[in-house]
This record gives C-alpha cells, structure tokens and sequence, in this order.
C-alpha cells in the first residue's frame, strides 16, 4: 500500500515538474582586447565585475602570486593603474592569492590561495567589503 501511494506521488509530481531546457548554442567568442589593457605575463585577467567597472587581476610569478585590482569610472572610460587589495585580502608572501571570482553585487570576492590554515595545500577563501568603494 505504501509503496503503491509512493508510486503515484512521484508519478504526479513528475508530471507537474518542467524539464529544463539547455537549447543554447555559443556563438563565435570575441576577443576583448579593445576593453582590456596589456597585461604583461605573468600577470592574468581573472574576472571583470557585473558592472564592468573593475577589473580583478592575479600578479605574481609561481607561488608568489597576489591579487589585484584595476577600475575605470564608466564603460567608456580609461582603465586606471593596477593596485594592490587592502591588506588581509592576500596573504604574506610565499604564499599563492589567485584565481578571483567577485559576485555580482560586486560585495563578495572569492580566490584561491595556499595560505596556511585551510583543508589541504590550497583552498577557496572569500572577502566581503561594505561597500564598492573599498578595496
């Protein structure tokens, strides 16, 4: 009897249920190199924010590497220099900070780092900031 009522609950509940549609085909990529400064290797572009605004760099060579930061005041305007994140975002030196990730809102940053600490030789950390103006 319990298995008969299992039975029709999952045969409902897969009738009501949409099946998710994945139709989507890529298009050709386009390169960027119009928006995106000359970063000069070792360096590497990890994400660039939702807005567009700032651009999240790895810099470094080896286990040595740092995160980032570039901004510009509007999509239309020049990039601005490559600084460094407040203190506590990367660790000391020796250590690797790379690999950035920010959310949408632009609040949330996520990386990989081999700081010492963590579950294993390297691990996925995030920073939070009250607001886009910080870094």
């Amino acid at each position: 009897m319990k298995k008969s009522i299992l039975f029709v609950l999952v045969i409902a509940f897969s009738l009501v249920m949409e099946q998710a549609k994945a139709d989507f085909t890529f298009v050709e990529p386009v390169n960027l190199k119009s928006i995106i400064p000359v970063i000069i290797p070792p360096d590497s572009v990890d994400c660039i924010s939702f807005d567009g605004l700032e651009m999240y760099i790895t810099s470094g060579q080896g286990h040595d590497n740092n995160l980032r930061i570039m901004r510009r005041a509007s999509k239309d305007a020049d990039w601005g220099p490559l600084e460094d994140l407040r203190p506590g975002v990367n660790s000391p030196s020796s250590y690797d900070d790379s690999t950035s990730s920010i959310s949408a809102d632009g609040l949330t940053l996520y990386f990989h780092s081999s700081q010492p600490g963590g579950y294993g030789s390297t691990d996925i950390y995030m920073t939070t900031r009250e607001t886009k103006k910080d870094y």
